[in-house]
């Protein structure tokens, strides 16, 4: 979820068996989703938009989309 917010990424690691840290980027702040309790449709939303949202607020202003 959202990469600001390392606090959050941490709850719902320990929230969730099956969330754990990032495997690949900053292990602070991105997290991994698998199936399991409490995995809902509307948590993988928020997290793919939260990511989507932060990966195009660091881009140079000339190259964000105008729209999602």
């Amino acid at each position: 979820m959202r990469g600001d917010r390392p606090e959050h990424a941490r709850a719902l690691v320990h929230a969730h068996a099956s969330i754990t840290q990032g495997r690949y980027l900053d292990k602070r702040h991105w997290i991994s989703l698998g199936p399991g309790p409490g995995i809902t449709e509307r948590l993988v939303t928020d997290a793919v938009e939260d990511s989507y949202d932060l990966a195009v607020e660091r881009l140079p202003g000339r190259d964000r989309p105008r729209t999602r």
